[in-house]
């Protein structure tokens, strides 16, 4: 429906006069955008993260849904996460898969991350063709060194920005102007002021009118030049607005109407400028919407754009004169979107601490979706209930310049109250998608980057005197992960002297070797040269916070609770308690800077070892001598392992299907790196590999689900393999593959004897929650010892484009 609609309007519009060359402007705009969708797919990605506040040494759990058209996306396979300081450095980055449009990882914050604003990055190589469409999110990241703002030395300062509708202010026309006031900070504030033209006399008085946006109404006379005068922190400036044009168009739009959107163009013109012929051209998506006539000698100056087979999203109206000149242009917002019924049904719930909650989603309308639910501590929310969410952010956000404040406002309800402040909004941004010259010309835009589908290495053999290019030849590559992962590849040189391979699938990171051989002599000499991949060369990046969340106090906006959490926590001897674990700033043994190194806080508990000597043949030997109360049987080499004394105890503890690691059916759940392995893997491990090996028996296990006790094995960081030399004749090239996905460990409180300090914030993450033959997909968490209050967010697409949101606060 939607495409004949397009359509129909196209064919009436090129049977109009005055149009009698064989290629009239209607049907250039209609083949250069068509082309321009064709050849310029966009993706954008959304990141649902656990919290927008956080200390250094957590995580930040995410999940990211990738979308093209509405839909999850088929092209791109790799979506790269970084975490970009206020200075522009990538302070961590990684590399996941995409698998159905989605994927799910954490970041691991670093202990000694400095207190400041931070941006969390995500995209596809492919995005970067079009960086503007890049996610970006504000995160406040906490440590030590953070100091409580001044009230009085704050930065007071503001500023105010005029946004005429249409692009420009026309004299002795009726405009219509949007503007935005923003604080030092970059938030949004509310100001008064007048608008007085050059002799002193006031014009108009104006005021905001939500969250920092307002308008007004002014008609320039001729050489008239305006100024706004406002007053705010006790500051008195002003501003001048735009210069009004003594000739020029107005494009006038009303979207008040669900059905409608009405659009009028006014025109002022001296000398021999007429602009008599203007069209009117409507894309949303850059899919073509609507093409209008305007003929100010007819009087045929308005025109009504049915909204009713449209998807939601942002349309963007563009009056072009007879040559394709665009001349105004502004945005209107689609409202063409459904808000899913998406029922929270509780099954149990508690207030207690480290008591059990549950609830039950309702899933049945979806189909095949993709969900993530995050349970936080409400009171580290920095903008409950009007964050980003990925309604807004696919609709709306992601197609706008600038920072937006609490965009789910937007979407909370489509009330005449929010539809006229989502108009402000549109009055006052810009567009992000193309350039309309470009798409009229059918101008090929270059393409810098390509489509991801898997990791690839790419490079050319050259002969090492000349550095000529061969033609002709293969290069073997050897690929050996610190994932233990062993790759042989051969790969033909092409006419030019190249080489590619793809599906170089490996974890963490590897090391690649590779040598080089000529078809008329194999054993000639060559170089290998290496093209460098974009996560191994990513370490600068332009997308920073765009805010500081640091002095939502100073702004009149919700205080920041983690400013109280922060000071209590470092008040006395620098002592704070994080998933309980208790880190202090006195001189700690080896042993303990091991595990505060290696280990993330919920693995922090138990018997922390280091496998010094050099005399064990394998990491059995060394737990048998080393852990009391450990039976190790067998064979060595793949010997059964279990603790004697938790015999009888498995059956009072949750399944095995709810415990962290992979235990074979109930038995010692195995970590490597924190990712649950089965034993086989351990056998592999080396003592020599081994930098620190944690032992977890009793509460201390039971807490994360384990019940017959943990062994988690951390390898030496930058050692084998990478470390190991090269053999001779091989050209080595270290690379990164992809992030390894880590669980969401929930504790499981259903012992007596849980005695440890639980001060995690995030309570439960889940970013893939499974929908059950009943349709209802399951939350189940325990709280912590402090928390009062909790949000539930819930987040997803389902495979055919349909997305859903839920957020709800339990007190």
């Amino acid at each position: 429906m939607y495409n004949f609609f397009l359509k129909t309007w196209v064919i009436i519009l090129l049977c109009q006069a005055p149009y009698n060359n064989i290629d009239p402007l209607p049907l250039k705009i209609s083949k250069g955008l068509e082309l321009w969708s064709k050849n310029n797919p966009i993706e954008k990605v959304f990141l649902h993260t656990d919290k927008s506040i956080y200390l250094a040494g957590e995580s930040i759990w995410y999940k990211a849904y990738l979308n093209m058209d509405a839909e999850p996306s088929y092209l791109s396979k790799i979506i790269y996460i970084d975490l970009v300081d206020e200075k522009g450095k990538v302070v961590d980055k990684q590399m996941r898969p995409v698998v159905k449009g989605n994927t799910s990882g954490d970041l691991i914050l670093p202990k000694d991350l400095p207190t400041g604003n931070y941006s969390i990055n995500a995209y596809s190589l492919w995005m970067l063709n079009f960086p503007r469409f890049v996610f970006k999110k504000n995160v406040r990241i906490y440590n030590y060194d953070h100091k409580q703002p001044e009230q009085g030395k704050l930065n007071k300062d503001f500023s105010l920005q005029f946004f005429p509708e249409g692009g420009e202010l026309i004299e002795t026309l009726n405009n219509k102007v949007g503007f935005y006031a923003v604080s030092a900070q970059g938030l949004p504030i509310h100001l008064e002021g007048k608008i007085t033209n050059q002799s002193g006399k006031t014009i108009t008085a104006f005021s905001t009118e939500h969250s920092g946006y307002g308008k007004l109404e002014i008609t320039p006379e001729p050489g008239e030049l305006l100024t706004a005068t406002v007053e705010h922190n006790n500051i008195t400036k002003t501003f001048l607005l735009p210069t009004p044009k003594k000739e020029g168009i107005l494009l006038k739009v009303n979207n008040a109407n669900p059905n409608m959107t009405f659009v009028k163009v006014e025109r002022h013109v001296t000398g021999n400028v007429s602009f008599n012929n203007i069209v009117v051209v409507a894309q949303i998506h850059g899919k073509l919407a609507f093409i209008g006539m305007v003929n100010f000698e007819e009087n045929a100056t308005g025109m009504a754009i049915p909204k009713k087979n449209l998807p939601p999203g942002i349309l963007h109206i563009t009056a072009f004169d007879t040559s394709g000149v665009p001349l105004a242009e502004r945005l209107a917002f689609v409202n063409n979107y459904d808000l899913p019924s998406l029922n929270l049904i509780t099954d149990s719930i508690s207030t207690r601490p480290k008591e059990i909650n549950k609830y039950k989603i309702n899933l049945s309308q979806f189909s095949n979706p993709s969900v993530s639910v995050s349970v936080t501590d409400a009171e580290f929310s920095t903008i409950p209930e009007t964050e980003d969410n990925i309604i807004s952010n696919l609709l709306l956000t992601s197609d706008l310049k600038g920072y937006i404040h609490q965009p789910g406002y937007y979407f909370k309800n489509k009330s005449e109250k929010v539809t006229a402040h989502l108009d402000l909004l549109m009055l006052t941004h810009g567009w992000r998608r193309f350039n309309w010259q470009e798409v009229i010309s059918q101008k090929d835009i270059p393409l810098v980057f390509p489509v991801e589908t898997s990791i690839s290495v790419s490079g050319k053999i050259t002969i090492p005197e000349s550095k000529k290019t061969i033609a002709g030849g293969h290069v073997d590559i050897i690929t050996k992960g610190e994932d233990s992962t062993t790759i042989l590849s051969k790969v033909i040189i092409n006419d030019k002297g190249g080489f590619y391979l793809n599906d170089l699938n490996f974890q963490q990171k590897a090391t690649l070797y590779f040598q080089g051989s000529k078809v008329a002599n194999q054993n000639a000499k060559v170089d290998v040269i290496v093209n460098k991949a974009y996560i191994d060369t990513l370490s600068k990046s332009p997308n920073v916070a765009t805010i500081d969340a640091d002095t939502l106090t100073a702004t009149g906006f919700k205080p920041n609770p983690m400013l109280d959490f922060i000071s209590k926590q470092v008040a006395g001897n620098k002592v704070y308690t994080l998933a309980g674990v208790t880190v202090t700033t006195r001189k700690i043994s080896r042993i303990d800077s091991l595990n505060l190194n290696y280990a993330s806080p919920l693995f922090q508990l138990g018997q922390s070892l280091e496998p010094t000597a050099l005399h064990y043949l394998n990491i059995w030997q060394f737990l048998r001598e080393q852990v009391a109360g450990l039976t190790v049987e067998g064979d060595i080499n793949d010997p059964s392992v279990s603790f004697s004394r938790f015999a009888g105890l498995g059956s009072s503890m949750p399944p095995a299907d709810e415990g962290i690691g992979v235990n074979d059916g109930g038995g010692i759940a195995f970590f490597l790196n924190e990712i649950g392995v089965p034993k086989d893997v351990i056998n592999t491990v080396h003592p020599t590999d081994i930098a620190l090996v944690k032992v977890m028996k009793g509460p201390e296990s039971a807490n994360l689900g384990a019940s017959e006790g943990i062994i988690a094995i951390y390898t030496k960081k930058g050692g084998s393999p990478a470390a190991r030399p090269a053999e001779k004749g091989f050209f080595i090239e270290k690379k990164l593959g992809y992030a390894v996905k880590r669980e969401f460990f929930n504790p499981a409180y259903n012992i007596t004897n849980a005695s440890n300090v639980d001060n995690r914030t995030t309570l439960y993450w889940n970013a893939n929650v499974r929908k059950d033959e009943s349709g209802f997909g399951l939350i189940k968490f325990f709280n912590n010892d402090f928390s009062k209050s909790f949000k539930v967010t819930v987040q997803g697409i389902d495979q055919t484009g349909k997305m859903l949101y839920k957020e709800i606060i339990v007190k």
